[in-house]
């Protein structure tokens, strides 16, 4: 069964690689990154196989704890879980999930997550191979920890998608992971910040925490081959059946939850609503195709948990990069300046790639734009519509609120009109990459965290992409607004530019995706519609 959902999984991803040129583009550009931070990682793996046992413990055992709690991370906030084998397929088979699973995890395995542990996985018995003790330990971590972290991301995933097949748990939940992954970037400018207090002594500042934490699941193997090099041999032999035991629960957990998929593959039916002839949302948008769409855009919004996601998001990024400010006193504080700039940075980031996913959001839905005529830019113009009025109050929220907290009211003008700008910028990006870059995405309802084969990858390319070209073509606008910083008498310039140059990209985008998709309707809904 291994060998077949392997041959399998490589067939299926093969065709979907090979009849979509994006999916080709985003992996080699993803494999390219992914190379370059695995050559680098085990580099440092590797030189500190001659430092202080101290040290490559601490950094061994946070860095792959780390590893372990950024598999569920990545799968359930960025990435999502690969759907190609999605168990559901098999409910018509006589098969069972304990005949399953071990294919599964293999597949897993096989993937691009997989592949970067199980090298990083390697560098780690490259550090312990100073003795014979350690390295043996060390090669029992990499057997029990890679499987673990799979394991760990597999029954998360489960889990919580099991909890997001009931309406009423699907907004707390979007809202409480997208808030523990912010939590997590915040955590992790707290630690850099420790980092660079204590630079001169990390070995003995982070030891005490490593030590905590290698009596946690999430690093009971990868601090095994660290007990052993202290020749503490009965700890190391404890922490080897704790990690086992752990991986063992996983697996039991993980099994249930797949013996439930198999016998209940239609996840939900729906939810049932009240259908009114009309309402004050049908009349905020003009009586046109693109305002329908709008409207129609604007209702996803409340009732998709994937889009509430995406707006909590928007609206707590600008304070997330305001953050170091915080705690970093000799950068100045928050009253200089160029605090009042991240409400911009905030929007750069965020703007085209939440337009660009309005298409991917609509699955097979989507056959009602292509059957009924509709012009690619009346599509285009009714996402902007619907993203703009989310994003129109956040950032005047942002932008006030940045101002308020900098004192800097002089350079209002600025701000305002670079936020115009930034906005238009990203609406102009995201309507053309939405067009021409597509992915099929789970429909609500469904597993929440899956994805189809390549679909992870060319999320993460139009991520890069919109993040990029919006700052790109911003530089007019942005440029002058950081002069302005030194030299007040620009700050107008700044705004009738920024207020300029906004909606000309938003147009240019809207033309040009419009046009864009008037030519692929047929593969466009193709790339949309899930196979799950």
């Amino acid at each position: 069964m291994v060998g077949t959902l392997l041959r399998l999984q490589l067939k299926l991803s093969w065709r979907a690689v090979r009849r979509n040129v994006g999916i080709l583009i985003a992996l080699a550009i993803g494999g390219l990154y992914a190379l370059g931070f695995v050559l680098a990682a085990v580099a440092g793996l590797t030189l500190l196989r001659g430092q202080p046992v101290s040290l490559a413990g601490v950094v061994t055992t946070l860095g792959f704890a780390l590893v372990t709690v950024a598999w569920p991370m990545v799968t359930l906030l960025v990435a999502g879980m690969d759907q190609t084998l999605d168990p559901g397929r098999f409910a018509l088979f006589p098969v069972r999930a304990r005949q399953l699973m071990p294919g599964l995890l293999a597949v897993s395995q096989i993937g691009v997550g997989g592949l970067i542990t199980l090298a990083l996985a390697a560098g780690q018995v490259v550090t312990w191979s100073r003795a014979p003790g350690p390295l043996v330990f060390s090669v029992l971590a990499l057997l029990v920890g890679v499987p673990t972290c799979v394991l760990l991301a597999r029954t998360l995933a489960s889990f919580f998608s099991a909890a997001f097949n009931r309406r009423r748990w699907r907004d707390v939940a979007a809202l409480i992971l997208g808030l523990f992954g912010l939590g997590v970037g915040v955590a992790i400018q707290l630690l850099q910040r420790t980092i660079m207090d204590h630079r001169h002594e990390l070995a003995s500042t982070l030891q005490p925490a490593a030590t905590v934490l290698g009596w946690t699941p999430l690093a009971w193997a990868w601090s095994m081959p660290w007990e052993a090099a202290h020749g503490l041999w009965w700890v190391a032999a404890l922490k080897l059946v704790l990690s086992v035991a752990f991986a063992v629960v996983l697996w039991k957990v993980w099994e249930r939850q797949l013996d439930l998929a198999l016998v209940s593959p239609l996840l939900t039916g729906g939810d049932g609503t009240k259908v009114r002839p009309d309402s004050r949302l049908d009349r905020l948008f003009p009586d046109s195709p693109a305002g329908a769409v709008a409207a129609r855009s604007l209702r996803y919004w409340r009732r998709d948990p994937r889009h509430l996601m995406v707006l909590v998001s928007v609206f707590a990024v600008p304070f997330l990069m305001a953050f170091p400010m915080l705690i970093n006193p000799e950068l100045g504080g928050v009253h200089r300046v160029s605090t009042t700039l991240y409400p911009i940075g905030g929007m750069v980031m965020m703007a085209g790639l939440t337009v660009s996913t309005e298409i991917v959001y609509d699955g097979s839905a989507l056959w009602m734009h292509v059957t009924s005529g509709l012009r690619g830019m009346d599509d285009r113009w009714g996402r902007v519509l619907a993203v703009l009025c989310i994003l129109g109050p956040i950032a005047l929220v942002s932008a006030t609120a940045f101002l308020t907290l900098s004192g800097q009211w002089a350079w209002a003008p600025a701000v305002y009109g670079g936020m115009i700008g930034a906005v238009g910028a990203g609406m102009g990006v995201g309507s053309l990459a939405g067009a021409v870059w597509q992915y099929a995405a789970p429909p609500p309802g469904q597993n929440a965290f899956g994805r189809t084969s390549g679909g992870g990858m060319v999320g993460l390319f139009l991520t890069l992409v919109c993040m990029v070209g919006t700052l790109i073509i911003s530089l007019p606008f942005i440029g002058p607004l950081l002069v302005s910083l030194d030299r007040p008498s620009l700050v107008w310039l700044v705004a009738v530019i920024g207020a300029l140059l906004g909606p000309v990209y938003t147009w240019l985008g809207v033309v040009f995706g419009g046009m864009v998709l008037d030519r692929t309707w047929p593969e466009v809904l193709k790339r949309v519609t899930y196979q799950g």
